[in-house]
């Protein structure tokens, strides 16, 4: 009898923290860089989370090893709902697949996508067209990204078949060396987020072909779809960022994580934040989310074994 008092009673606990949720501070673990795009992003919507749940809701960035860094702190803290994981591409899906590592994922119960950013096929504003790009590539195929493996480089070897020419692929630590050197037409081709190109598309030196996804982006309605510029049915790989919370969480917790980053995630805030470094608001629930990511990650793995792609 008194076994069974002290379970309900302990049931009832559980219970009434789930329902109280969340009674102290709140911590958003972020695989990304201060000062980031993302970062700016989860920053505001710490903000409005803090007001909403009257806690503190602290952002720790934890950049580095492709997003190993971030995941191993995650998965070491307690899975009580008082740690979120804030992730894009590379961490829950190219670090996974890269390193043949799909435990360090494995915690990993997404709560709220949050965005989904297409990616521009960028090139000099010397090269008019695509036809001037095509011409281009075909003389001097290099192309540039931010990793091996990443999201860009897939993309850049998807067109590179395409185009019928092998590509010399060179990775850059940071955006700035390597938007200057493709203005300059030291790199042909690349592709970049509106967020991270868009100041030197708008100062005139880069120029958009193509952007990946199903439709023309609102800001560029002259730059085609990837499918568009070359007549074929060819899936890209987007760059996306989703909340996610350790799935051993009460259940109960992780329905109000959901619903109130519903609203925050939703708000004119948060909308203006996204558009404001040209990210786009993302209304998808979490069931279509799940889809997209498992879609996601099938041709993420299927292109690093058709490219033979390693990490050294």
């Amino acid at each position: 009898m008194k076994k069974l008092l002290a379970i309900a009673l302990m049931l009832f606990s559980v219970g009434l923290a789930a329902q109280t949720y969340p009674t102290r501070p709140v911590k958003i673990i972020v695989g990304l860089p201060i000062g980031s795009g993302p970062d700016v992003v989860i920053r505001k919507i710490a903000e409005q989370l803090s007001k909403k749940w009257s806690v503190s809701v602290v952002v720790d960035n934890r950049p580095g090893g492709g997003g190993a860094v971030s995941l191993t702190a995650f998965n070491q803290e307690p899975a009580d709902g008082y740690t979120l994981y804030f992730g894009d591409t590379g961490a829950v899906i190219g670090y996974p697949i890269l390193y043949r590592d799909s435990r360090i994922v494995e915690n990993l119960q997404p709560v709220r996508p949050v965005f989904n950013t297409e990616m521009m096929l960028i090139t000099s504003s010397k090269n008019q067209n695509a036809k001037e790009l095509e011409t281009a590539l075909k003389a001097k195929p290099v192309f540039a990204s931010w990793g091996v493996g990443s999201s860009a480089h897939l993309n850049e070897l998807i067109m590179a078949d395409y185009y019928g020419i092998k590509p010399i692929h060179i990775p850059y630590k940071e955006y700035g060396p390597w938007f200057i050197d493709t203005a300059n037409q030291q790199v042909t081709a690349g592709f970049a987020t509106m967020a991270s190109s868009g100041n030197m598309q708008k100062a005139g030196r880069l120029r958009y072909i193509a952007v990946t996804g199903d439709r023309r982006d609102f800001a560029y309605p002259d730059v085609p779809t990837v499918k568009e510029l070359t007549s074929k049915n060819i899936k890209t790989i987007s760059s996306f960022l989703s909340l996610y919370v350790n799935k051993q969480t009460d259940p109960v917790i992780q329905k109000k994580i959901v619903k109130d980053l519903e609203d925050v995630v939703y708000s004119n805030e948060t909308k203006a934040t996204l558009l404001a470094i040209d990210y786009r608001p993302w209304t998808i629930s979490l069931d279509e989310f799940k889809l997209f990511y498992n879609e996601q990650y099938n041709l993420y793995k299927r292109l690093v074994t058709q490219y033979n792609i390693s990490i050294n």
